[in-house]
């Protein structure tokens, strides 16, 4: 596969076997998610970046534990486990949390 939308993965991997749509959709969405994130935090770690700022959607579909992180600075070598589930914003199952990046000039995070 090559770079596209989650749709477009989604498409793929319901085509490949007796899978749901909707299953092949979070799938999708899922991976996308953590390869992404994989990414972010490579580029992020290569400028001396120690983590990032959690932000949610700011909608009413924000799970609570994604809503209590709202703001709160996360290292990269220290994914927080919500919901019995551990990894960085964007990276868990359905979650539409960004990384708010934080470059080693722009504020003063505990390392």
């Amino acid at each position: 596969m090559t770079g596209g939308r989650a749709e477009h993965f989604a498409k793929e991997i319901a085509a490949s076997g007796d899978i749901a749509k909707s299953r092949a959709d979070l799938i999708a969405r899922t991976e996308l998610g953590r390869a992404t994130g994989a990414l972010d935090q490579a580029r992020a770690l290569s400028i001396g970046s120690n983590g990032y700022i959690w932000r949610t959607a700011e909608d009413g579909d924000v799970r609570h534990s994604h809503r209590e992180m709202e703001g709160k600075f996360v290292e990269w070598g220290k994914p927080p486990t919500l919901d019995g589930m551990t990894g960085h914003a964007g990276e868990l199952p359905n979650c539409r949390c960004y990384k708010e990046i934080v470059f080693p000039t722009s504020h003063s995070y505990p390392a």
